[in-house]
């Protein structure tokens, strides 16, 4: 309802209602009946409804006048957004309190437009700037997209640098997962994704102990904050894992990220070598080949009679020992001893195929051992799986190599030699059959001498040996010859005691000898000194092989036996430390911790004991602690020149 039709609305009741209570008081004065009375109330509504009507546009005009039409304008601009319209307000009174209405809410409106006027500059400031900044940040966007799209092509090519490099990337952070980012070779390296993967177990996936090795060094490398420390741990990790028979080379880089806190992460690097390792084999292979190939040609006697003498073991000896009526024991013991020693022969013929059988024929007759196996069918189980032919083929394998190289005129040569040397012992026993005479007597001795040898050339391999012994040890001693031992002997007779002196010179490097560390710790020389002495007499020969090595603790060699139950702890610990030191001739008795191919299964200086009682000596041996060690073996001089 507009304000006009609310004026006349008032107006009209206003007009009307002071006639009513006049009807109503001449009502109740008795005038209802009265004609003048209802004529001139008649006459006096129609002048009320007139008044009514027509007064409302005088009470508008009378308060609101122009004033509805001027707000009516100002709010038609305000609502096109003209803000600097003004609302002109008659001053009809000084007093606040007693101002009209419409003039305050003209005032009001005035202050209205202008804090719209001052908001819309204020906005239209604001507008200006977010359209500026709006600008800037489309011109800041497009310089990073083509700042991204840079970056993703630089990243493209180094993506397709790495997966073409020939090189495995990975990275792993501090929970030592694989990254999701890693170069396509490392695919080919483990034929598989390898994102999210352990990398320990990655590494090694069929080693648990390894594998949890290496996680304990990564963890420690995540935590520790000293570099040199950090290196140090990574000197430990493997620097080459097999993978599916393929030689992978790994190099490590710790990479921290400064910008992102304390994120960590370690970069490898993985680089197949397998063509290097294998041509490395090959060249280790055939540098071992030579070396054999040497060490037949100059020590050629030496190889003849191994050959010999092992063929003979293999289809004549070996058959006598199995047949043999002594305990299953007694034959493992005896097989055992002969097959260290026969190892240590072609050893020191550089001959690795046969050494390397004989090895794990030996390590299979330490278990029998160890296990004190007395069953006959577990023996010949045994026995049939290493028949005489096999073992035989194995110096057949390493003969085969020596005639292609050297061919089979060389070795036949020597053949003949073999064959005169037959000739001659045929020779020597006709004349023994002669009567008794100084001839007979000077003729024996003239051929005899023949087929002698001074006793040093049966020694005469073992330095060289002992010093290419010393390197693989990687210890040091000084070049040595064997003095003394001119006498003229029969080498048959010292061949088999002389074979057994290789664990003399062994021992002496693996057990006597410090490291070059642990010399100049004792303040020794770093490079040690071995020396072998052969003296005669007239019934004898003495060789004593002396090293300046750590020597022998007594009370070590009497826990040693305890824990190898070679002697109970009451009569181990009642030797005195002379006896105690005479534990290492005890068959089984060895202070290394494990067996290779070299020494450690303590039957070494037990088959010299024996063989030199086979021909009635004896063997001493004296020590030193820090100072060293010597080996004092007496044989008794039989048919000498």
């Amino acid at each position: 309802m507009t304000i006009k039709k609310r004026l006349r609305m008032i107006c009209l009741i206003f007009s009307i209602m002071p006639l009513m209570i006049v009807y109503w008081l001449g009502k109740n004065a008795g005038l209802a009946g009265n004609s003048a009375f209802e004529h001139a109330i008649a006459l006096g509504l129609m002048s009320s409804i007139l008044l009514g009507l027509f007064s409302s546009g005088v009470v508008r005009y009378w308060f609101l006048g122009k004033q509805l039409e001027k707000i009516k304008e100002f709010c038609l601009a305000v609502k096109d957004g003209s803000y600097n319209v003004f609302l002109s307000v008659p001053n009809e009174s000084s007093d606040v309190d007693d101002e009209n209405e419409m003039v305050e809410l003209m005032r009001n409106m005035n202050w209205m437009a202008h804090h719209i006027k001052l908001n819309e500059e204020s906005l239209q400031s604001q507008k200006d700037e977010l359209e500026k900044a709006y600008v800037e940040q489309l011109l800041v966007q497009k310089q990073l997209e083509n700042r991204t799209s840079q970056l993703t092509e630089v990243l493209h090519k180094v993506r397709n640098l790495l997966d073409h490099a020939g090189q495995g990337f990975v990275s792993f952070g501090q929970e030592l997962k694989v990254a999701d980012e890693y170069s396509a070779e490392c695919v080919m390296i483990f034929n598989k994704e390898i994102a999210g993967e352990d990398i320990a177990k990655l590494l090694y996936s069929e080693d648990q102990k390894q594998e949890e090795f290496v996680t304990k060094v990564l963890k420690k490398i995540f935590t520790v904050e000293d570099d040199y420390l950090r290196e140090t741990y990574f000197t430990l990790l493997p620097s080459e894992i097999v993978v599916d028979r393929t030689y992978i080379k790994i190099d490590y880089k710790f990479i921290s990220h400064c910008s992102e806190g304390s994120q960590k992460e370690i970069m490898l690097i993985l680089t197949d070598v397998t063509k290097e390792r294998k041509m490395e084999e090959q060249i280790q292979k055939e540098k071992e080949i030579l070396s054999m190939v040497v060490k037949v040609i100059t020590q050629y006697d030496d190889f003849s009679d191994a050959v010999q003498g092992y063929t003979t073991f293999c289809y004549d000896e070996l058959p006598s020992i199995i047949k043999s009526d002594c305990s299953i024991s007694e034959k493992l013991s005896t097989i055992f001893r002969i097959i260290h020693t026969w190892k240590g022969t072609f050893g020191q013929l550089n001959m690795q195929h046969i050494v390397k059988e004989l090895h794990d024929l030996e390590a299979t007759l330490a278990k029998l051992r160890e296990e004190k196996v007395t069953n006959a069918a577990t023996f010949m189980e045994l026995i049939d799986s290493y028949s005489s032919e096999r073992m035989a083929s194995w110096l057949i394998y390493d003969v085969n190599i020596l005639k292609s190289i050297l061919g089979e005129k060389f070795l036949g040569q020597h053949k003949m030699v073999s064959i005169e040397k037959a000739k001659l012992d045929d020779l020597i026993g006709k004349i023994q059959q002669w009567p008794a005479s100084p001839q007979k007597e000077e003729i024996g001795l003239g051929l005899a001498s023949l087929t002698y040898r001074p006793f040093k050339e049966l020694l005469e391999a073992y330095p060289d040996y002992t010093v290419s012994l010393a390197k693989r040890y990687e210890k040091a001693v000084y070049p040595f010859v064997v003095t003394g031992g001119d006498v003229l002997v029969n080498p048959e007779i010292y061949h088999d005691v002389t074979q057994t002196f290789i664990h003399l010179f062994r021992n002496a490097v693996a057990h006597g000898l410090e490291t070059i560390e642990e010399r100049l710790q004792a303040e020794k020389e770093e490079v040690g000194t071995i020396s072998c002495d052969v003296q005669t007499t007239a019934e004898n020969i003495l060789v004593v092989v002396k090293d300046d090595g750590c020597g022998i603790d007594g009370e070590h060699m009497k826990k040693i036996a305890v824990d190898k139950g070679i002697l109970n702890k009451e009569t181990a610990f009642s030797l005195s430390d002379k006896e105690a030191i005479k534990l290492i001739f005890a068959d089984g008795f060895s202070s290394a911790s494990c067996a290779d191919e070299i020494s450690g299964r303590g039957v070494g200086l037990y088959a010299v004991r024996k063989e030199i009682e086979k021909l009635g000596g004896e063997i001493e041996v004296s020590s030193e602690p820090g100072r060293g060690t010597a080996f004092r073996l007496v044989l008794p001089l039989v048919n000498n020149i």
